[in-house]
């Protein structure tokens, strides 16, 4: 407003001390970083910069150097959001220009990101999960299924979209099912919003539902995975953690036992071929017999000819 209030003043107006005005307006300098100047002559405070207004919202440089790293990384996938984060980006940037010099450019020679490509989806179709999701809304939808290949009409109440290795899944309550399932959103050909609200179910949450997951596999049942790997393998598997069930037995060899408990064994065969003959089934029967099979078909390919 212009007219130079003392602390004595402010204190008297907001029946406070001149101590915690002082402490406020230190706040606002080094918080919101404030012009704020006494005035000597006139002994009041004003703004020496007339255009300024304080933000709620305090941001310094780490603040933004963080979201452009994140807009990055998420510039390497498939990602939905990314016009969205770009937007919210550069209305912070514009904001805090005048203090702050991060621009998306200033990590590229710091920070990388090399990540895996992810499968196309339908931007329409995503938008409509995302509504129905948060609206609580149902759709009846075109499904095509993975293993079998074959289209099916399904109606769904969209409980949460999730990202798993950059590949973007949706969890619904599945009508036809009578279940709670998991869908791969790259799937759908066709998705309806309904209109019919639905409600969800009180004991659902996503954490609990893949607690014993692998990936993004799912099932009622519980396995105890146990794997041996050699000591070259071993060296880099006992680097992650790959489940946070896992138990790891180091050999005098060098060589570890590493024991988890899935509810999937689909993602572990997978995972176990990946590593060769660095590393062999002990248990359970059912996944040796799985991996059996999967390598003599995969010995067919390459028989005598």
């Amino acid at each position: 407003m212009g007219n130079y209030p003392s602390a004595k003043m402010l204190a008297d107006q907001y029946q406070v001390s001149t101590k915690s005005i002082q402490r406020t307006i230190d706040f606002m300098k080094t918080q919101f970083n404030a012009p704020i100047i006494f005035d000597k002559r006139i002994k009041g405070y004003f703004y020496s910069d007339k255009k300024f207004r304080l933000n709620l919202l305090s941001l310094n440089e780490s603040d933004l150097y963080t979201l452009a790293l994140m807009q990055k990384a998420l510039a390497q996938i498939n990602n939905p959001f990314g016009k969205e984060i770009g937007s919210l980006y550069n209305k912070l940037y514009y904001l805090y220009n005048d203090r702050i010099g991060i621009h998306l450019r200033d990590i590229d020679d710091v920070i990388s990101f090399r990540i895996r490509s992810s499968r196309n989806i339908d931007m329409k179709i995503f938008e409509d999960l995302k509504s129905s999701v948060k609206n609580y809304n149902s759709i009846d939808s075109d499904y095509l299924a993975g293993y079998s290949g074959k289209l099916s009409h399904r109606m769904l109440d969209p409980y949460q979209i999730i990202n798993e290795k950059g590949e973007w899944y949706l969890v619904a309550y599945c009508h036809t099912d009578k279940d709670i399932k998991t869908f791969s959103i790259n799937r759908f050909k066709k998705i309806q919003l309904t209109g019919s609200r639905f409600e969800r179910k009180k004991d659902f949450n996503i954490n609990n539902y893949f607690e014993n997951s692998f990936g993004i596999f799912e099932s009622d049942k519980i396995f105890t995975v146990k794997l041996y790997f050699d000591k070259d393998a071993a060296r880099y598997v006992k680097e992650k953690i790959w489940h946070k069930s896992q138990k790891v037995k180091v050999n005098s060899d060098g060589s570890i036992i590493l024991t988890m408990k899935v509810n999937s064994l689909i993602e572990i065969k997978f995972w176990v071929l990946s590593w060769g003959k660095g590393c062999k089934v002990l248990a359970p029967k059912k996944l040796k017999e799985n991996l059996k099979e999967e390598l003599v078909k995969a010995l067919d390919n390459y028989g005598q000819t």
